[in-house]
């Protein structure tokens, strides 16, 4: 289930693209880091031919995944170029994740070999890579059915991903504590849509985006 519900995830951004010909209102820098998180976990997939074969399913998957993730941010940069939207105008790019990840791999880690640095690191990402998506709601006041139903998705991998984990992982545990309180904070703003009518983010949040609203409203 969790894993069905973590490619429904991306799925469903793509759908939403193809459907509305649009990306607005989706972070492309959240698509790029997926992307990343996926390329940097299972390119061991390369290696079957090589013996490295663990079962069908958990071929299927990790080639759904990279497949999927790597489509979907490659289908929002052609189609924001398409349709001339501003779909790169996103105050937290994606470079400022990706360098504290690539130090919290190198710090915290189960052997200094590629492969479990690339996993470390591909935890880490993962954890925060929903952020400039939250970003864009923030900034945007609305977040489509193809938004909410990837985060809802992405709620419900969460609450099975531990479901059949046969041993302690904790580098994978906390990565996931830190993703499922990012994502209460989805919770927070799809909550507010429905009973106030308005986004409100919690102010820790907000001040991520200050000095950037600052800004436009200077120009």
């Amino acid at each position: 289930v969790g894993d069905l519900a973590h490619l429904f995830s991306i799925l469903s951004v793509v759908h939403g693209i193809h459907s509305l010909e649009s990306c607005r209102g989706i972070s492309f820098n959240t698509r790029l880091l997926y992307a990343l998180v996926f390329c940097s976990r299972y390119l061991d997939v390369v290696f079957v031919a090589t013996g490295h074969w663990i079962s069908l399913y958990n071929f299927l998957m990790k080639a759904s995944f990279l497949i999927s993730s790597i489509y979907a941010a490659a289908l929002m940069h052609i189609t924001s170029r398409r349709t001339n939207e501003r779909a790169f105008n996103e105050t937290l790019h994606s470079k400022y994740f990706i360098t504290p990840c690539v130090l919290l791999a190198a710090l915290f880690n189960y052997g200094w070999t590629i492969p479990e640095i690339l996993w470390s690191f591909s935890i880490w990402l993962e954890a925060i890579a929903i952020i400039p998506q939250l970003s864009v709601i923030h900034r945007t006041g609305q977040a489509g059915k193809a938004v909410k139903f990837s985060l809802q998705a992405l709620a419900v991998y969460r609450m099975f991903r531990y479901q059949q984990v046969s041993h302690i992982d904790p580098i994978s545990i906390l990565g996931g504590i830190v993703q499922a309180v990012i994502l209460l904070v989805f919770g927070w703003i799809y909550g507010s849509q429905i009973f106030l009518e308005q986004y409100v983010l919690p102010s820790f949040f907000w001040l991520a985006t200050a000095n950037r609203n600052d800004q436009d409203t200077d120009a």
